[in-house]
């Protein structure tokens, strides 16, 4: 090749940089950065947690990073993908060397959904099962955001005017979804971002990570033009009992950074292990009652 053809090529290689660049990195506005505090209190104090979440959150895929208080780098990432309909949770644990290692434990939208059903039909069973008495009482407030197939869900009646507290330095709206069946019962309030919208499909994630029951996804989902806005403050009733409480500290749209790599599943072994993430998404594996 003579020196004029290889300075050619070159030419060529470097007019194609400029492509290659905007296709591995993240346009403004494509990712919403959110940080918050993630607070979970469970009946078993060894399923709770209180940690700083980043995530990341895009039309098509979400990154989800937990740190301790102090902590620089992430225990636990779930990275939940849209278009491969799976989700991977990347963990560290000692193999059986002894030797801390990182792991990924991988399961498919189809994998979840079947399970939340099975899960749901055993739970119908065992409530017929169950005499009456505060056993069943206790057992229903373990199981009631998943066995929420009876309740007529609607948004608290706000005649007075939308409730609003200063977050972020905007006005955030109050909005509590309730069972119009039983009043006192408040499956959702949030402080929604009068602006800010999540690109993703959040019911949807909400759903598959076993944070609530398909009956509140359904209702999530038929007012979109509520939800789909950024909660800033949130608490939520979820599955297996117990409460989740979150609060917004900052939103960034992430800019000109290369955001594939946030989407990369490590090249690590599969392991089917209980991490903090894992066990959370077991809790709907409640007990037989007994039906003495």
């Amino acid at each position: 090749m003579t020196a004029a053809a290889r300075f050619a090529v070159l030419l060529a290689a470097l007019a194609l940089l400029p492509a290659l660049a905007r296709t591995a990195a993240c346009e403004e506005g494509e990712v919403l950065v959110i940080d918050q505090d993630y607070n979970l209190v469970t009946p078993a104090k060894s399923d709770a947690k209180d940690v700083r979440q980043r995530m990341y959150v895009a039309k098509d895929w979400m990154r989800i990073e937990e740190y301790k208080a102090n902590g620089k780098a992430p225990t636990e990432t779930t990275i939940i993908d849209m278009k491969t309909q799976e989700i991977v949770i990347l963990f560290q644990d000692r193999g059986p060397d002894q030797i801390i290692h990182d792991y990924k434990r991988t399961v498919s939208f189809a994998q979840r959904r079947e399970r939340i059903e099975d899960r749901i039909a055993k739970l119908k069973i065992d409530e017929e099962n169950l005499p009456d008495g505060a056993q069943k009482e206790k057992w229903y407030d373990l199981n009631r955001a998943l066995l929420d197939g009876k309740r007529k869900f609607e948004i608290q009646d706000r005649k007075k005017g939308p409730e609003t507290k200063d977050l972020l330095d905007v006005k955030a709206e109050k909005v509590t979804v309730i069972d119009g069946r039983e009043k006192k019962y408040a499956a959702l309030v949030a402080w929604m971002h009068p602006t800010v919208e999540m690109p993703a499909d959040s019911a949807e994630v909400l759903y598959l990570l076993q944070l609530i029951g398909p009956k509140l996804k359904e209702f999530l989902d038929l007012n979109k033009a509520v939800f789909k806005r950024v909660p800033l403050e949130m608490e939520l009733d979820i599955v297996g009992g117990g409460t989740l409480r979150t609060k917004v500290n900052q939103l960034s749209w992430m800019k000109s950074a290369d955001c594939a790599k946030l989407r990369v599943i490590p090249d690590v072994e599969e392991k089917d292990g209980q991490t903090r993430a894992a066990k959370h998404q077991e809790l709907t594996e409640q007990p037989k009652p007994e039906t003495k």
